[in-house]
């Protein structure tokens, strides 16, 4: 029911983000992100407006291997914790809010900044 997934995500200090169909990015980041959640992420394949940098906005997994020591280094550093989750929703605010996406695409639809 979308109502035990909206208390999951609710409850959730950590998640984890996967690619979708044909590694097309995943709705699930924008949500992620707005909602300053720890995101330990598979590597993105697509452009974004700026980059989600390793260790400041999320952690990267290649393996499964990776994506549980990532886990366990973020439940024992409560400090990179918050650092990750701060920057996630700063990252949300400044990219990737639908006020900064409307600009970004009226810029490049004008070619030019706007104020």
């Amino acid at each position: 029911a979308p109502e035990a997934y909206l208390d999951a995500m609710k409850k959730a200090k950590i998640v984890i983000y996967t690619r979708g169909l044909a590694n097309s990015p995943a709705w699930k980041m924008a949500e992620y992100l707005s909602q300053a959640k720890v995101i330990i992420a598979e590597p993105l394949t697509t452009e974004l407006p700026a980059p989600l940098m390793e260790g400041k906005e999320l952690l990267y997994f290649n393996t499964d291997d990776e994506l549980i020591k990532k886990i366990e280094m973020v439940l024992k550093d409560q400090q990179l914790a918050a650092h990750l989750s701060k920057n996630a929703r700063t990252y949300f605010e400044t990219h990737v809010h639908p006020v900064q996406n409307v600009k970004r695409i009226l810029e490049l639809m004008l070619k030019k900044p706007l104020a």
